[in-house]
């Protein structure tokens, strides 16, 4: 169970208001001359499901599904667990890549403890044989979460 609840991530984003295509490469040229460096350039599609009753999104959770699309495909399963201190919004997030394979049953039992005691719908470990992220949002709306919060690219 260690190995679980290490796997538990706290996250803090930043998030900029981005006014036209010169703008965006400003705040990216002042990111670089802070140090920050980018490993590797990869297409995300992130699906957010969520119950008819939107259960998820009233007990301050969010479930996502990532399709990652570069080097290497994969799928990321994310739970994230909602929290701000001090009024900055602050998610803890237990996640699994569907490629980790020692570790994949292990973090899907976790998030389905949160989404158990919540009163939603659990996540059988047969997702993992999905390897096609629109598969899967299909077989996802089978299990009962049919609420889209969110498709983004």
């Amino acid at each position: 169970m260690a190995n679980v609840i290490d796997s538990i991530q706290s996250e803090c984003e930043l998030k900029f208001s981005i006014q036209d295509l010169q703008h965006a490469k400003d705040i990216i040229s002042r990111i670089y001359e802070r140090g920050f460096t980018q490993e590797l350039e990869h297409r995300e599609l992130d699906f957010v499901p969520d119950t008819e009753d939107y259960l998820c999104r009233k007990a301050q959770l969010l479930l996502r599904f990532r399709g990652i699309y570069g080097k290497d495909n994969d799928i990321l399963l994310t739970l994230k667990i909602k929290k701000s201190r001090d009024g900055v919004k602050i998610d803890d997030e237990i996640q699994t890549l569907f490629s980790e394979e020692k570790r994949r049953y292990e973090i899907l039992e976790r998030i389905n403890q949160y989404l158990v005691e919540n009163g939603i719908p659990q996540i059988p470990e047969d997702i993992y044989d999905y390897d096609d992220l629109e598969q899967l949002k299909k077989y996802i709306r089978t299990l009962g979460f049919v609420g889209n919060r969110a498709l983004i690219e």
